[in-house]
């Protein structure tokens, strides 16, 4: 009886460590393809959308995320969208004007 209740001991301990390794591993895959849409995004639309998805993908684990983890999140967001700012103010600043010179022989 006693090895019974062992080996569901074992079992029900395997079962847990499984699933918690899919469920981390599942949770990591949808972060890090949130993550690369955003880094590669070619629209502020695209950028948009990555950067939703990264804060959906928070909420919805907040309660199983730690706080390391969700710190990380947020920096990767802030991280984002400054990239984002900065390449869209590279792109409306005008082209620099090149000046002639006069040389008046």
């Amino acid at each position: 009886m006693i090895e019974i209740l062992g080996l569901g001991f074992l079992v029900l301990l395997c079962a847990t460590v499984l699933f918690s390794v899919f469920f981390v591993k599942h949770r990591t895959s949808k972060l890090d393809k949130a993550y690369h849409e955003a880094l590669h995004a070619e629209s502020v639309e695209d950028f948009a959308r990555a950067t939703q998805l990264y804060e959906s993908i928070l909420e919805k684990y907040s309660g199983v995320l730690d706080e390391k983890i969700r710190h990380q999140i947020k920096s990767r967001i802030n991280t984002m969208r400054y990239q984002q700012e900065y390449s869209k103010r590279f792109e409306e600043r005008p082209a620099p004007v090149k000046r002639q010179s006069s040389l008046r022989s």
